[in-house]
């Protein structure tokens, strides 16, 4: 019984976390238990338990008199995390070209021929499944890029700061006042750095220098994925 209950809050939790990354619950939301028990069909304490565990993550907050809502987004915060995670990544980055062997390095290369067989974003006729495709190759490629690295905490944190810029980036598209951002390659067209992020020059760059163990190339080629970002969602907010 005991163990049934934990599933519960278990399965809550992952779905309302997917749901507020997905941006599908929206930021400021109101969380009221009545309408996520009629919305997700779990029990009342299943819910307040996810909620709980939730908030201590920072996707929700509770609000005196008011109740869990769905936690705020800025692009600060988004800046904030997106340095973040460059900084995690350096880390594992650095252990993965200290401890990869061969069979590393040929997944490395492998991530990243699938990669370049993806449609990418920044053609003007790529589709938004096109998008999605090229998008779990790209996130392949990171991941395999630091597989070899051997920090459990760092690589726990990145997850976690991965999550949270993926649900900040995602509702700043949402928010932002021109009603075109919704038309893929309208938004696309109007912001050059996030062309260039979806270009596959830079992550061919990022494959030869983590091989070759040019810890300052990789260490470059990071911050400037990191600058780009940030451009990108100062272009598509001034449209």
């Amino acid at each position: 019984m005991l163990n049934d209950e934990f599933s519960k809050v278990d399965i809550a939790y992952n779905k309302l976390k997917d749901d507020i990354i997905n941006v599908k619950l929206q930021p400021l939301m109101q969380l009221k238990i009545k309408w996520l028990k009629e919305q997700y069909d779990f029990g009342t304490t299943p819910l307040r338990e996810a909620l709980n565990r939730l908030e201590s993550e920072n996707f929700v907050t509770l609000k005196a008199n008011i109740g869990f809502i769905v936690s705020d987004v800025s692009i600060d915060e988004l800046v904030d995390l997106l340095k973040t995670k460059a900084l995690l990544r350096l880390q594992l980055l650095k252990e993965s070209m200290q401890f990869g062997d061969i069979q590393w390095e040929s997944k490395v290369v492998a991530s990243h021929y699938l990669l370049s067989r993806e449609k990418s974003p920044a053609s003007e006729k790529c589709t938004f499944e096109e998008y999605v495709r090229w998008m779990h190759a790209y996130d392949a490629f990171n991941d395999v890029l630091i597989s070899a690295g051997r920090s459990i905490w760092c690589t726990r944190f990145n997850q976690k700061v991965t999550e949270h810029i993926r649900r900040q980036a995602r509702a700043l598209m949402i928010i932002m006042p021109d009603s075109e951002q919704h038309d893929f390659s309208t938004v696309m067209m109007k912001s050059p750095a996030l062309r260039t992020l979806y270009d596959l020059d830079m992550y061919t760059k990022m494959k030869d220098a983590v091989l070759a163990r040019k810890i300052n190339d990789v260490t470059s080629l990071l911050n400037t994925k990191t600058d780009l970002i940030i451009a990108a969602y100062s272009e598509m907010n001034k449209q």
